[in-house]
């Protein structure tokens, strides 16, 4: 998830800073409980919790409470008047705990996170910020059988804003052409662990997709037994051609993907469904791709479709998101 690459680069900065994080919004609060930035002598460092005047507020806050070397649990009212004052147009309340991170304590947070890391502990690891002002802690905890992500603990009698560390989806590309080239950045950009896959070692090169997670060189009608792909991941499929999309979403729709889309036009898409079926697969099982893959936005160029194919995993991911927490 997003905050675990925050977490990272918090980690690697040398100096004290600010962790603001949202811990509670209600009615039209511009960002859902667990956003963050983080706040060092400068102003923002990176992250945010919904832009506006209503940051700039924090950010001031956060540079205060740094200089004081202190954490401190404030509560925005945005009420018409107060929002009115703080310039923005949508209302609702928002608490936001400000946690003093000092580079002692980011040490203790890197060596827990690396054991935590080392054993494997990724579903069942969470992120606690004690609203004592106490400092935040990693803890793995198997035992800690909630729904949501996120919420208030007591963790060893202190009280505690924790967030679930849930890895982020990854995103199997199939096909390292000029529209992967293009939709990879994004996907990058916007949290998705991209894995690109072609059976041109030209087309898989690192050189090529330096924000790629990772890069292979396979045949396509090799792929069985390559990769884990969970209930949680996205394939996109954008071969050179229909023999390899055919390839490829043979194997594709054997996987448990939340999400499967290929590249193509009608009548390439009619030929594909048809070598499907010959292979054995039913109307309802060849139902799970999405062709043309992307929202229809009119998009044409290859920027513009790689465009198109973010903001629908966006959209895929957004819907199993409210799905979990309402």
């Amino acid at each position: 998830m997003e905050l675990m690459k925050q977490l990272k680069k918090l980690l690697e900065e040398e100096k004290d800073c600010i962790l603001a994080v949202i811990i509670e919004g209600r009615g039209s609060a511009p960002r859902e409980a667990g956003a963050c930035m983080t706040i060092g002598p400068s102003g923002r460092l990176f992250g945010t919790i919904g832009g506006g005047m209503l940051e700039k507020r924090c950010i001031d806050l956060g540079v205060k409470f740094l200089e004081e070397k202190k954490s401190s649990r404030e509560k925005f009212c945005l009420s018409k008047k107060e929002t009115a004052d703080l310039g923005m147009i949508c209302g609702g309340d928002v608490e936001v705990l400000f946690s003093f991170i000092s580079q002692e304590a980011k040490n203790n947070l890197r060596g827990q996170l690396q054991k935590g890391e080392t054993k494997g502990i990724r579903e069942n690891l969470w992120f606690y910020l004690p609203v004592n002002g106490d400092e935040p802690f990693f803890q793995d905890n198997e035992s800690q059988a909630v729904e949501k992500d996120r919420g208030f603990f007591h963790i060893s009698g202190k009280p505690c804003y924790g967030i679930r560390l849930v890895p982020q989806s990854k995103v199997f590309i199939f096909g390292g052409g000029h529209l992967a080239q293009e939709t990879v950045p994004l996907l990058s950009r916007v949290g998705f662990r991209c894995i690109v896959i072609d059976d041109r070692e030209e087309f898989s090169r690192k050189e090529l997709f330096p924000e790629a997670e990772e890069t292979w060189t396979v045949d396509f009608e090799k792929l069985a037994g390559k990769f884990a792909v969970s209930e949680k991941d996205y394939i996109c499929v954008m071969t050179r051609g229909h023999l390899g999309d055919t390839e490829v979403l043979k194997y594709a729709l054997t996987t448990p993907a939340c999400y499967i889309g290929a590249v193509g036009s009608r009548a390439k898409k009619e030929i594909v469904n048809k070598k499907l079926k010959e292979y054995g697969f039913t109307e309802n099982q060849i139902k799970r791709i999405i062709s043309p893959i992307g929202l229809d936005i009119f998009s044409e160029t290859p920027a513009e479709i790689g465009v198109s194919i973010a903001a629908q995993l966006i959209l895929v991911r957004g819907k199993q998101n409210r799905t979990k927490t309402t």
